[in-house]
């Protein structure tokens, strides 16, 4: 079988991407923020912002630290990454208890940037890779960091892009190649985030959110969007889209079946691709789940009667 897996307001989901069977597999109990799953191993960050981890069937819960919550996830080879509120970066091999830190992002300079909205500290939002000494971190709210040495040094990468950053992606084929949402639409850079370009045409609802690109065609982008910010959701709702991209954000179209006001949000982590199906991909607004069978131009939905989706993620073959 060839999985997705959902992180829902009721436990960790699996949904069978050939026969559309789905079925709960743990922590009904818990609200489930983030799913990450490489090689059968499952990890998620619980409401707590603790890390469950899914061996064999059995699920175990980990403390990252006693002073942070985690808020998000990656699996690097064989690495399971965490990245914290406030924002710090943690690691551990699978299966092993015993976290390490690996940049205290909060006690560097670089840190009197970030800021939230609410007073709170800053976090981790969102992590990808280049490689398992190059990866970038995407700063709730300060732009993107990039470590080249694993950790032991970070840089901000900041110089043209806008700063409120809720999801950084990467791509194999294309290792300079660093794609950004933000609350002012796509940003896009070729040179590992040295510099950036703002590329937003056809994009209608800029504030944006989830972001996913074709494993096998680099410029081939899905992304979500709304035309309000946060505080226009409480008046207007969050009347969320779903555009499509085929050269790396340079036009931009709304895909064909998802209205284009929906209630619900496609989040950070809500729209993913299969590696064993690339031209199939899943996108999440609330309880609705939408799938597409040709690399994201139309969609149909295909669950209604899920827990809230917070996430989701590309399983390969349970």
């Amino acid at each position: 079988m060839v999985m997705f897996y959902l992180s829902t307001q009721q436990g960790v989901w699996q949904w069978d991407e050939n026969s559309g069977a789905r079925q709960c597999i743990g922590l009904e109990d818990e609200k489930i923020y983030q799913v990450v799953v490489a090689n059968g191993y499952v990890a998620v960050v619980g409401e707590d912002g603790q890390v469950w981890e899914r061996d064999r069937g059995v699920w175990t819960a980990t403390q990252v630290a006693d002073d942070v919550s985690v808020k998000s996830l990656l699996i690097i080879s064989d690495v399971l990454y965490a990245g914290t509120e406030p924002t710090r970066v943690f690691r551990k091999p699978f299966g092993a208890r015993r976290w390490e830190l690996v940049g205290a992002l909060d006690q560097l300079p670089l840190a009197e940037q970030f800021y939230t909205p609410w007073g709170g500290p800053a976090c981790v939002r969102s992590i990808a890779a280049k490689s398992a000494r190059q990866f970038y971190l995407d700063i709730h709210v300060g732009g993107i960091v990039r470590t080249r040495d694993s950790g032991a040094t970070w840089e901000a990468i900041n110089n043209g892009i806008e700063e409120d950053v809720h999801q950084v992606a990467t791509h194999p084929l294309q290792p300079q190649r660093v794609y950004a949402a933000t609350a002012d639409g796509f940003y896009l850079s070729d040179d590992e985030g040295a510099t950036w370009q703002r590329r937003n045409a056809g994009l209608t609802h800029l504030y944006c959110r989830g972001l996913a690109v074709h494993p096998q065609h680099p410029d081939i982008v899905l992304m979500s969007g709304s035309p309000f910010a946060p505080p226009g959701w409480r008046r207007h709702g969050p009347q969320f889209a779903l555009f499509r991209s085929d050269d790396a954000g340079r036009t931009w179209r709304q895909v064909i079946g998802l209205s284009d006001s929906l209630p619900a949000v496609i989040d950070t982590h809500g729209i993913a691709f299969s590696t064993q199906q690339p031209d199939r991909a899943l996108c999440a607004a609330g309880a609705l789940l939408y799938a597409s069978d040709d690399a994201g131009i139309t969609w149909r939905q295909v669950a209604d009667d899920l827990p809230p989706i917070r996430s989701l993620c590309f399983g390969g073959a349970a």
